[in-house]
Protein backbone atom coordinates (compact mmCIF):
# COMPACT_ATOMS: atom_id res chain seq x y z
CA UNK A 1 0.00 0.00 0.00
CA UNK A 2 1.26 3.30 -0.74
CA UNK A 3 1.22 6.53 0.60
CA UNK A 4 -1.31 7.96 -1.45
CA UNK A 5 -3.45 4.74 -0.54
CA UNK A 6 -2.86 4.66 2.98
CA UNK A 7 -4.10 8.92 3.23
CA UNK A 8 -7.11 7.75 1.48
CA UNK A 9 -7.75 4.94 4.08
CA UNK A 10 -6.96 7.35 6.87
CA UNK A 11 -9.76 9.70 5.52
CA UNK A 12 -12.19 6.99 4.66
CA UNK A 13 -11.60 6.17 8.35
CA UNK A 14 -11.82 9.93 9.69
CA UNK A 15 -15.45 9.94 7.89
CA UNK A 16 -17.11 6.78 8.50
CA UNK A 17 -15.94 7.96 12.41
CA UNK A 18 -17.80 11.46 11.93
CA UNK A 19 -20.58 9.89 10.16
CA UNK A 20 -21.32 7.45 13.24
CA UNK A 21 -21.31 10.27 15.54
CA UNK A 22 -23.93 12.30 13.93
CA UNK A 23 -26.11 9.53 12.90
CA UNK A 24 -26.09 8.18 17.20
CA UNK A 25 -29.61 8.99 17.11
CA UNK A 26 -30.18 6.45 13.85
CA UNK A 27 -27.52 3.88 14.40
CA UNK A 28 -28.15 3.07 17.96
CA UNK A 29 -31.78 2.05 17.43
CA UNK A 30 -30.61 -0.12 14.68
CA UNK A 31 -27.29 -1.87 17.12
CA UNK A 32 -30.01 -2.53 20.04
CA UNK A 33 -32.36 -3.58 17.61
CA UNK A 34 -30.09 -6.32 16.29
CA UNK A 35 -28.31 -7.01 19.46
CA UNK A 36 -31.76 -7.84 20.69
CA UNK A 37 -32.55 -9.90 17.78
CA UNK A 38 -29.50 -12.14 18.58
CA UNK A 39 -31.13 -12.46 22.23
CA UNK A 40 -34.68 -13.56 20.93
CA UNK A 41 -33.01 -15.86 18.44
CA UNK A 42 -33.04 -19.08 20.48
CA UNK A 43 -36.22 -18.48 21.90
CA UNK A 44 -37.96 -18.47 17.98
CA UNK A 45 -35.72 -21.12 16.98
CA UNK A 46 -36.84 -23.51 19.89
CA UNK A 47 -40.63 -22.39 19.66
CA UNK A 48 -40.48 -22.83 15.59
CA UNK A 49 -39.26 -26.60 16.53
CA UNK A 50 -42.35 -27.10 18.81
CA UNK A 51 -44.24 -26.27 15.21
CA UNK A 52 -45.37 -23.02 16.53
CA UNK A 53 -46.25 -20.32 13.40
CA UNK A 54 -43.69 -17.58 12.72
CA UNK A 55 -45.92 -14.99 14.38
CA UNK A 56 -46.46 -16.54 17.07
CA UNK A 57 -43.11 -17.29 17.89
CA UNK A 58 -41.97 -13.61 17.42
CA UNK A 59 -44.84 -12.59 19.66
CA UNK A 60 -44.23 -14.20 22.39
CA UNK A 61 -40.11 -13.83 22.04
CA UNK A 62 -40.78 -10.15 22.27
CA UNK A 63 -42.89 -10.11 25.02
CA UNK A 64 -40.71 -12.66 27.02
CA UNK A 65 -37.99 -10.14 26.54
CA UNK A 66 -39.81 -7.19 26.50
CA UNK A 67 -42.05 -7.48 29.86
CA UNK A 68 -39.51 -7.93 32.38
CA UNK A 69 -37.69 -5.10 30.88
CA UNK A 70 -40.82 -2.63 31.16
CA UNK A 71 -41.51 -3.86 34.73
CA UNK A 72 -37.86 -3.42 35.78
CA UNK A 73 -37.89 -0.15 33.83
CA UNK A 74 -40.81 1.61 35.84
CA UNK A 75 -39.24 0.21 39.33
CA UNK A 76 -35.99 1.73 38.81
CA UNK A 77 -37.92 4.96 37.55
CA UNK A 78 -39.86 5.25 40.81
CA UNK A 79 -36.86 4.52 43.22
CA UNK A 80 -35.10 7.34 41.09
CA UNK A 81 -37.40 9.84 41.87
CA UNK A 82 -37.24 9.18 45.39
CA UNK A 83 -33.62 9.11 45.66
CA UNK A 84 -33.53 12.62 43.76
CA UNK A 85 -36.25 14.11 46.16
CA UNK A 86 -33.83 12.90 49.19
CA UNK A 87 -30.32 13.88 48.04
CA UNK A 88 -29.94 17.03 49.36
CA UNK A 89 -31.55 15.41 53.13
CA UNK A 90 -29.12 12.11 52.02
CA UNK A 91 -26.00 14.78 51.40
CA UNK A 92 -26.36 16.47 54.70
CA UNK A 93 -26.60 13.02 56.57
CA UNK A 94 -23.20 11.84 55.04
CA UNK A 95 -21.43 15.13 56.32
CA UNK A 96 -23.10 14.62 60.10
CA UNK A 97 -22.46 10.76 60.26
CA UNK A 98 -19.03 11.70 58.32
CA UNK A 99 -17.94 14.04 61.21
CA UNK A 100 -18.72 11.49 64.11
CA UNK A 101 -16.94 8.97 62.30
CA UNK A 102 -14.36 11.32 62.50
CA UNK A 103 -14.93 11.46 66.42
CA UNK A 104 -15.28 8.06 67.00
CA UNK A 105 -12.97 5.45 69.37
CA UNK A 106 -11.46 3.24 66.93
CA UNK A 107 -10.60 6.29 65.07
CA UNK A 108 -8.53 7.60 67.75
CA UNK A 109 -6.99 4.78 69.06
CA UNK A 110 -5.78 3.63 65.64
CA UNK A 111 -4.36 7.35 65.09
CA UNK A 112 -6.33 7.69 61.44
CA UNK A 113 -5.86 11.22 61.43
CA UNK A 114 -1.52 10.84 61.80
CA UNK A 115 -2.45 8.73 58.18
CA UNK A 116 -5.07 9.94 56.27
CA UNK A 117 -6.57 13.60 55.73
CA UNK A 118 -10.19 12.27 56.88
CA UNK A 119 -11.89 15.83 55.19
CA UNK A 120 -10.36 15.39 52.06
CA UNK A 121 -11.29 11.51 52.06
CA UNK A 122 -14.60 12.61 52.73
CA UNK A 123 -14.78 15.29 49.81
CA UNK A 124 -13.17 12.89 47.54
CA UNK A 125 -16.05 10.17 48.83
CA UNK A 126 -18.92 12.89 48.48
CA UNK A 127 -17.76 13.95 44.74
CA UNK A 128 -16.86 10.57 43.45
CA UNK A 129 -20.42 8.92 44.54
CA UNK A 130 -22.34 12.13 43.17
CA UNK A 131 -19.96 11.08 39.93
CA UNK A 132 -21.61 7.89 40.42
CA UNK A 133 -24.99 9.03 40.95
CA UNK A 134 -24.63 11.60 37.64
CA UNK A 135 -23.20 8.46 35.71
CA UNK A 136 -26.32 6.08 36.75
CA UNK A 137 -29.21 8.98 35.95
CA UNK A 138 -27.83 10.04 32.96
CA UNK A 139 -27.42 6.59 32.09
CA UNK A 140 -31.16 5.90 33.34
CA UNK A 141 -32.13 8.96 31.24
CA UNK A 142 -31.26 8.03 28.36
CA UNK A 143 -32.77 4.61 28.70
CA UNK A 144 -35.85 6.79 29.08
CA UNK A 145 -35.19 8.99 25.88
CA UNK A 146 -34.74 5.22 24.22
CA UNK A 147 -38.07 4.48 25.57
CA UNK A 148 -39.59 6.91 23.07
CA UNK A 149 -37.99 4.67 20.34
CA UNK A 150 -38.64 1.42 22.27
CA UNK A 151 -41.56 0.26 19.68
CA UNK A 152 -39.33 1.12 16.86
CA UNK A 153 -36.09 -0.76 18.30
CA UNK A 154 -38.91 -3.86 18.69
CA UNK A 155 -40.21 -3.55 15.50
CA UNK A 156 -36.36 -3.41 14.07
CA UNK A 157 -35.71 -6.56 15.92
CA UNK A 158 -38.74 -8.67 14.42
CA UNK A 159 -38.63 -7.33 11.02
CA UNK A 160 -34.68 -8.93 11.41
CA UNK A 161 -35.92 -12.17 12.58
CA UNK A 162 -38.51 -12.23 10.01
CA UNK A 163 -36.15 -11.46 7.56
CA UNK A 164 -33.54 -13.62 8.69
CA UNK A 165 -33.49 -16.20 6.03
CA UNK A 166 -32.57 -13.03 3.33
CA UNK A 167 -30.04 -12.04 5.96
CA UNK A 168 -28.59 -14.60 5.83
CA UNK A 169 -28.10 -15.25 2.14
CA UNK A 170 -27.22 -12.11 2.05
CA UNK A 171 -24.06 -13.00 4.65
CA UNK A 172 -23.21 -16.05 3.19
CA UNK A 173 -22.35 -13.82 0.02
CA UNK A 174 -19.17 -12.01 2.45
CA UNK A 175 -18.40 -15.65 4.43
CA UNK A 176 -17.81 -18.26 1.88
CA UNK A 177 -17.95 -21.01 5.04
CA UNK A 178 -21.52 -21.50 5.69
CA UNK A 179 -20.10 -24.18 8.56
CA UNK A 180 -17.79 -20.76 9.37
CA UNK A 181 -21.17 -18.24 9.22
CA UNK A 182 -23.12 -20.51 11.47
CA UNK A 183 -20.37 -20.51 14.13
CA UNK A 184 -20.01 -16.79 14.34
CA UNK A 185 -23.92 -16.65 14.65
CA UNK A 186 -23.53 -18.89 17.54
CA UNK A 187 -20.76 -17.85 19.10
CA UNK A 188 -22.46 -14.18 18.72
CA UNK A 189 -25.71 -15.67 20.87
CA UNK A 190 -23.45 -17.20 23.30
CA UNK A 191 -21.60 -13.89 23.72
CA UNK A 192 -24.64 -11.74 24.17
CA UNK A 193 -26.72 -14.41 26.59
CA UNK A 194 -23.90 -15.01 28.92
CA UNK A 195 -22.97 -11.26 29.23
CA UNK A 196 -26.48 -10.15 29.65
CA UNK A 197 -26.71 -12.91 31.89
CA UNK A 198 -23.91 -12.48 33.83
CA UNK A 199 -25.04 -8.68 34.23
CA UNK A 200 -28.30 -9.74 35.81
CA UNK A 201 -26.96 -12.17 37.95
CA UNK A 202 -24.59 -9.95 39.40
CA UNK A 203 -27.64 -7.26 39.77
CA UNK A 204 -29.92 -9.52 41.84
CA UNK A 205 -27.21 -10.91 44.26
CA UNK A 206 -25.93 -7.09 44.76
CA UNK A 207 -29.92 -6.31 45.18
CA UNK A 208 -30.27 -9.04 47.76
CA UNK A 209 -26.95 -7.98 49.83
CA UNK A 210 -28.07 -4.56 50.11
CA UNK A 211 -31.44 -5.34 51.20
CA UNK A 212 -30.59 -7.70 53.71
CA UNK A 213 -27.80 -5.10 55.38
CA UNK A 214 -30.47 -2.62 55.52
CA UNK A 215 -29.06 -0.41 52.57
CA UNK A 216 -32.05 1.74 50.95
CA UNK A 217 -32.63 1.81 47.12
CA UNK A 218 -31.10 -1.79 46.84
CA UNK A 219 -32.49 -2.16 43.02
CA UNK A 220 -31.08 1.18 42.14
CA UNK A 221 -27.87 0.31 43.59
CA UNK A 222 -27.56 -3.72 42.68
CA UNK A 223 -28.44 -2.61 39.01
CA UNK A 224 -26.14 0.02 38.84
CA UNK A 225 -23.40 -2.77 40.01
CA UNK A 226 -25.62 -5.50 37.59
CA UNK A 227 -24.46 -2.96 35.00
CA UNK A 228 -20.74 -1.77 35.61
CA UNK A 229 -19.94 -5.76 34.72
CA UNK A 230 -20.15 -4.11 31.33
CA UNK A 231 -17.38 -1.79 31.71
CA UNK A 232 -14.39 -4.34 32.79
CA UNK A 233 -12.46 -2.84 35.74
CA UNK A 234 -13.01 0.67 36.34
CA UNK A 235 -16.78 -0.43 36.56
CA UNK A 236 -16.66 -1.96 40.00
CA UNK A 237 -14.76 1.43 40.95
CA UNK A 238 -17.36 3.87 40.17
CA UNK A 239 -20.21 1.21 41.13
CA UNK A 240 -19.05 0.89 44.75
CA UNK A 241 -18.76 4.25 46.05
CA UNK A 242 -22.67 5.15 45.50
CA UNK A 243 -23.68 1.97 47.90
CA UNK A 244 -20.60 3.39 50.74
CA UNK A 245 -21.52 7.05 50.51
CA UNK A 246 -25.53 5.78 51.27
CA UNK A 247 -24.41 3.28 54.07
CA UNK A 248 -22.52 6.37 55.90
CA UNK A 249 -25.31 8.79 55.32
CA UNK A 250 -27.88 6.33 56.39
CA UNK A 251 -25.70 6.04 60.26
CA UNK A 252 -24.58 2.63 59.21
CA UNK A 253 -22.10 1.31 61.68
CA UNK A 254 -18.33 0.98 60.25
CA UNK A 255 -18.36 -2.78 60.73
CA UNK A 256 -21.89 -3.06 58.37
CA UNK A 257 -20.42 -0.26 55.90
CA UNK A 258 -17.33 -2.87 55.87
CA UNK A 259 -19.59 -6.03 55.25
CA UNK A 260 -21.38 -4.26 52.31
CA UNK A 261 -17.72 -3.32 50.79
CA UNK A 262 -16.38 -6.54 50.97
CA UNK A 263 -19.57 -8.75 50.09
CA UNK A 264 -19.72 -6.44 46.91
CA UNK A 265 -16.47 -7.09 46.15
CA UNK A 266 -16.89 -10.90 46.65
CA UNK A 267 -19.49 -10.86 44.29
CA UNK A 268 -17.60 -8.65 41.86
CA UNK A 269 -14.09 -10.92 42.06
CA UNK A 270 -16.08 -13.82 41.47
CA UNK A 271 -17.62 -12.98 38.50
CA UNK A 272 -14.49 -11.37 37.23
CA UNK A 273 -12.26 -14.01 37.59
CA UNK A 274 -14.26 -17.27 37.85
CA UNK A 275 -18.07 -16.80 36.51
CA UNK A 276 -17.10 -14.93 32.91
CA UNK A 277 -14.34 -17.20 32.09
CA UNK A 278 -16.25 -20.04 32.61
CA UNK A 279 -19.97 -18.97 30.80
CA UNK A 280 -17.93 -16.68 28.12
CA UNK A 281 -14.49 -18.30 27.92
CA UNK A 282 -11.40 -16.63 27.73
CA UNK A 283 -11.08 -17.18 23.96
CA UNK A 284 -14.25 -14.72 24.11
CA UNK A 285 -12.65 -11.81 26.21
CA UNK A 286 -10.75 -8.60 25.26
CA UNK A 287 -7.56 -7.41 26.43
CA UNK A 288 -7.00 -4.93 28.40
CA UNK A 289 -5.72 -2.49 25.81
CA UNK A 290 -8.29 -3.05 23.11
CA UNK A 291 -11.35 -2.68 26.41
CA UNK A 292 -9.73 0.92 27.17
CA UNK A 293 -9.73 2.27 23.45
CA UNK A 294 -13.32 1.03 22.99
CA UNK A 295 -14.71 2.58 25.66
CA UNK A 296 -12.78 6.03 24.91
CA UNK A 297 -14.18 5.49 21.59
CA UNK A 298 -17.33 5.02 22.38
CA UNK A 299 -17.46 7.61 24.90
CA UNK A 300 -17.04 9.89 22.34
CA UNK A 301 -18.98 8.69 19.65
CA UNK A 302 -22.35 8.06 22.05
CA UNK A 303 -21.40 9.22 25.42
CA UNK A 304 -23.39 6.16 27.62
CA UNK A 305 -24.83 4.09 25.20
CA UNK A 306 -21.43 3.95 23.45
CA UNK A 307 -19.98 2.82 26.80
CA UNK A 308 -22.14 0.20 27.74
CA UNK A 309 -22.49 -1.28 23.25
CA UNK A 310 -18.37 -0.94 22.68
CA UNK A 311 -17.94 -3.77 25.03
CA UNK A 312 -20.24 -5.89 23.31
CA UNK A 313 -19.40 -4.54 19.84
CA UNK A 314 -15.84 -5.18 19.99
CA UNK A 315 -16.81 -8.84 21.21
CA UNK A 316 -18.50 -9.34 18.33
CA UNK A 317 -15.82 -7.72 15.89
CA UNK A 318 -13.57 -10.01 17.81
CA UNK A 319 -15.43 -13.44 16.82
CA UNK A 320 -16.00 -12.27 13.60
CA UNK A 321 -12.28 -11.46 12.69
CA UNK A 322 -11.70 -14.92 14.88
CA UNK A 323 -13.50 -16.71 12.46
CA UNK A 324 -12.52 -14.93 8.86
CA UNK A 325 -8.81 -17.18 8.25
CA UNK A 326 -7.83 -13.87 6.01
CA UNK A 327 -8.48 -11.65 9.26
CA UNK A 328 -7.78 -13.90 11.66
CA UNK A 329 -4.05 -12.21 12.64
CA UNK A 330 -6.31 -8.78 13.53
CA UNK A 331 -8.07 -10.36 16.35
CA UNK A 332 -5.02 -10.89 17.98
CA UNK A 333 -5.07 -7.64 18.46
CA UNK A 334 -8.34 -7.77 20.64
CA UNK A 335 -8.22 -11.14 22.36
CA UNK A 336 -7.02 -11.74 25.90
CA UNK A 337 -3.40 -13.51 25.90
CA UNK A 338 -3.85 -16.80 27.51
Amino acid sequence: MNRNDRVLTLAAWIVVFWGMIQAKSFIIPIILAALLGFLMMPVVTLLKKRKLPEWAALSIASILLFLPVLALGGLLVNETAVLIHNYPTLLNSLKLNWAKLEASSWVKQFHLVDYLDLSYLQEKVEEEAGKGFSFFLESLKTLAEAGAHLLIILFFSVVMLASRSQLRKSAEKLVSNIRTLDEIIHLIEKFLIARIGIAVLVATLDTIILNLLGSEYSLLLGCLLGVSTLIPIVGFLIAILPPIALSIAMGHTFLRTGMIVGLLYLVSTTEAHWVTPKYLGRQLNLNLLATFIGLFAGDMMWGIWGIVLSIPILGIIRIILEASSDNKRWAILLKEAV
